[in-house]
């Protein structure tokens, strides 16, 4: 099970922590605000109070044995920068932090931050979503209970017709299109590579190494598909 660490509880990072808890994960919180973290106590693994731009104090909550750190600071950029550069000094293997506009994004971007978000719930729910699900590339939820998502395949799926894998019957989800690299040769000899959309694929369909499947369905049985890639 990956373990996360979350720093800054605004409407952001607390909707992120409330979906990466409701898929199993193990969550520490961050936060200054003794009643943010007051809040938050009962619904993760470990919440605790304190400045995340203290490296001391962050050396006691065992960051080596986190996966994923999120930076979700969002009024103090400085703030945000200066933890999201301790946390990959303090050996956190991925590290992602939000960004309120463009330059906030280059000034991340140019010390190596792995990943860059923008905040909003469903901003949120996407990233839970992509860290538990590795073959999530990604995902737009239709309504409360349906989504739409792009996936990449296991190698499992090559050479198998959608007939056979039976997505429908298994896991209650529908194909509706499959995104597929090519290659072309051009007149000089340079190959290039061009996407080709098959919309509404049938049954007899033959899935190919590196496609991506795009679906929809219940969100609930969209995490059972995910689970069984």
């Amino acid at each position: 099970m990956d373990k996360y660490v979350i720093i800054g509880l605004g409407v952001f990072g607390r909707a992120l922590a409330e979906n990466l808890i409701q898929k199993g994960t193990e969550v520490i919180v961050i936060d200054k605000s003794m009643d943010l973290i007051e809040e938050m106590r009962d619904l993760v693994t470990y919440a605790v109070c304190m400045d995340s731009t203290d490296e001391k104090a962050l050396d006691t909550i065992g960051l080596k044995d986190v996966d994923v750190g999120i930076v979700c600071i969002g009024e103090d950029f400085e703030a945000n920068l200066l933890t999201s550069v301790l946390l990959k000094q303090k050996g956190v293997k991925r590290v992602i932090s939000r960004a309120s506009g463009p330059l906030h994004i280059k000034i991340l971007k140019a010390v190596g931050i792995h990943q860059i978000i923008t905040p909003g719930v469903e901003a949120a729910e996407k990233l839970a979503y992509s860290l538990v699900h590795k073959s999530l590339l990604d995902i737009s939820y239709i309504s409360e209970t349906t989504a739409a998502a792009k996936i990449s395949i296991p190698p499992s799926f090559a050479g198998k017709t959608l007939g056979k894998l039976n997505l429908r019957a298994r896991f209650g989800i529908n194909v509706v299109a499959i995104h597929r690299m090519i290659e072309k040769m051009e007149k000089d000899g340079v190959v290039l590579h061009e996407k080709v959309v098959s919309n509404i694929p049938g049954a007899d369909t033959v899935i190919e190494a590196n496609d991506i499947l795009v679906v929809i369905g219940e969100t609930q049985d969209l995490d059972k598909v995910m689970k069984s890639l």
